[in-house]
């Protein structure tokens, strides 16, 4: 699981999504990617770029506030685990 505000910068957000999905997402059952944002209703470099990401073993939420991070932790981990 990754948690961040989303801040990257340059070529980062791609070169972050590129080692997610060729080299991590293949040898892992599951990913989770929780962003909180600096900014309501912004989406950052990194959701942009891990907005096409396209696999089962992935899932990314945004959230509002920090103390919103452990529920959905817990929300996207039980949708894998049922899944």
């Amino acid at each position: 699981a990754q948690v961040s505000d989303g801040d990257a910068f340059g070529a980062d957000p791609e070169k972050s999504r590129a080692c997610l999905t060729e080299q991590l997402l293949p040898q892992i059952r599951y990913f989770a990617y929780i962003e909180v944002p600096d900014q309501e209703n912004r989406a950052s470099p990194l959701a942009h770029a891990y907005q096409r990401i396209n696999s089962e073993r992935f899932a990314m939420k945004s959230v509002t506030g920090r103390n919103q991070v452990y529920p959905v932790l817990r929300e996207l981990f039980n949708r894998e685990a049922t899944a």
